[in-house]
């Protein structure tokens, strides 16, 4: 039965795995050192809140050349992590009641992260290939965001 339109379905396990054998470990050793014998008091000192600048050129230019991706170290942002950067996308781009559309079911704390602005949330069925979006458009026909995580709909096509 599925759960009444506001609720989510109670969390299934999802425990996401890195591949760790698969980073590389000694060039990361080797670039961190490098880097940290050259350190001086203005790289601790950087204040700027979208990142070191360095880090963000770096970034920039492999959008670029790799992804052909056309921005400036201007427009990139270096956060600490997925919690970090989807805080700063939800304030930046919800409003306090504003419809979000959430795959049903999706990560606890991405649906409390939500609620904390707080959004309206509108949880929208997954299918074997993801989001169902006939569902989503008959439960929100304009939301403000839909918050979709392609890795869940990648792995349940697989």
């Amino acid at each position: 039965m599925p759960a009444p339109q506001g609720e989510l379905t109670p969390p299934r396990p999802f425990h996401p795995e890195p591949a760790i054998n698969a980073f590389p470990i000694e060039l990361w050793t080797q670039i961190a050192a490098r880097r940290l014998r050259r350190a001086t008091r203005t790289l601790l000192a950087d204040d700027d809140p979208r990142g070191y600048r360095p880090l963000r050129e770096a970034v920039a230019d492999y959008l670029g050349s790799a992804r052909g991706v056309r921005c400036s170290p201007d427009q990139v942002i270096i956060v600490a992590g997925i919690q970090h950067g989807l805080d700063l996308a939800i304030r930046v781009l919800v409003d306090p009641g504003e419809a979000v559309c959430v795959e049903d079911p999706c990560h606890p704390i991405v649906s409390a992260m939500f609620r904390a602005l707080p959004a309206k949330l509108v949880p929208v069925p997954v299918d074997d290939a993801g989001l169902n979006v006939d569902a989503g458009i008959r439960r929100c026909r304009r939301p403000r965001l839909i918050y979709a995580n392609p890795a869940i709909s990648f792995r349940s096509v697989q």
